[in-house]
């Protein structure tokens, strides 16, 4: 799934501007590292605010 993070960030056109990229997987985010999910997308949209929906589910 890691492999896969940018490819599919890559579908997201940047032309849409779209204010943040939402990782909903809290599976993904717990195996693979919330870390290296941000940083997997991040190769790709650096300009996106990135919410990873675990981190909020830990904040509560």
């Amino acid at each position: 799934m890691e492999a896969e993070l940018p490819i599919t960030a890559s579908l997201l056109p940047a032309s849409f501007n779209f204010d943040v990229i939402g990782y909903g997987c809290t599976s993904g985010s717990t195996v693979i590292g919330e870390s290296r999910v941000t940083n997997a997308i991040r190769t790709v949209h650096p300009e996106f605010l990135l919410q990873i929906l675990l981190q909020h589910v830990k904040q509560h």
